[in-house]
């Protein structure tokens, strides 16, 4: 019996409609950067190889959706974190 054909991957998150497919290279670089993380805490986050991650910031492989989109979330917890320690430092400073 043939197996049914798997969904394509939506280029859009069918929860917060984000693109899942935009992030660059240099995004995913920045973002790591920025979070002071390193490749292998990052890759053990997102459940992949160190190499994988590896390739992604060389710009070699293309991030697949499911973690781009964990990426974009990351992205965005970190810029509200970012915002409200930058607030609370202003009110306290």
């Amino acid at each position: 019996m043939r197996q049914p054909r798997r969904a394509a991957q939506p280029s859009t998150c069918p929860l917060c409609h984000a693109s899942v497919r935009g992030m660059t290279a240099a995004q995913l670089r920045a973002l790591r950067a920025k979070a002071g993380w390193t490749q292998p805490f990052l890759a053990s986050y997102l459940g992949v190889h160190r190499n994988t991650l590896n390739r992604w910031e060389m710009g070699t492989k293309p991030i697949a959706p499911e973690h781009a989109h964990r990426l974009w979330q990351i992205q965005q917890a970190y810029s509200v974190f970012a915002r409200a320690v930058s607030q609370i430092c202003h009110i306290h400073g």
